[in-house]
């Protein structure tokens, strides 16, 4: 099975590509800089008759990922001044600049195949049954083959317990500034479509939602 995997740094296209190749035989089509899984805007010559594959990860929990574990290579692939000064910034990071990447991919590809959201395939079990109901390819339980944690590339610091920290999509580090940045850049509307809740701020700290 040919497939198209599409999705920024960080948003869990590791997982996705590992999954369809292990257990569904997929081979991925990305090639070319027009076709390069990370890129901003679709590419007219897509195969549109092979499965097109969208990963996104909650705003608040991408972010933390973003500027908190390996950077990869975020910030030299993407037009943005992303270390320049600015009112809200997350750490070394200006947040306004970030999260207009993060906008710019969802909106390029929100009319284009299928989107999966991340929190949704974090356990074996979830894993199964999305993939089999988005392809139409029962597999059967016994035979399913899940990542290990800190098995793929680029994820080696990921742990089982990870997975509860992903799921309940609430940051650990950003403030209430930052969170409510995150909500106004990207609307309710973005909200509304992707199923993910707009955290409201309660505190003054960390976690305080």
């Amino acid at each position: 099975m040919n497939f198209y995997i599409f999705g920024l740094q960080r948003s869990g296209t590791n997982l996705v590509q590992t999954i369809m190749e292990t257990n569904f035989g997929g081979v991925v089509k990305n090639q070319g800089e027009k076709q390069w899984k990370h890129c901003l805007s679709p590419d007219e010559n897509l195969n549109f008759a092979d499965p097109i594959l969208k990963v996104i990860k909650s705003p608040y929990t991408w972010v933390e990922s973003i500027v908190f574990r390996d950077r990869a290579d975020f910030y030299e692939k993407h037009d943005g001044n992303f270390f320049d000064p600015a009112p809200v910034m997350v750490d070394d990071v200006n947040l306004m600049n970030l999260v207009y990447v993060y906008k710019s991919h969802y909106n390029k590809w929100k009319e284009t195949g299928t989107l999966i959201r991340y929190e949704d395939i974090l356990y074996p079990d979830q894993q199964r049954e999305y993939f089999s109901d988005i392809l139409l390819s029962e597999v059967n339980k016994s035979e399913w083959v899940s990542p290990e944690p800190g098995s793929m590339f680029m994820c080696e610091d990921f742990k089982d317990e990870h997975r509860d920290y992903y799921e309940k999509q609430r940051p650990s580090k950003l403030s209430g500034m930052h969170i409510l940045t995150i909500n106004r850049l990207l609307t309710k509307d973005f909200f509304r479509e992707t199923g993910y809740k707009m955290l409201r701020y309660r505190g003054t700290g960390p976690s305080s939602f």
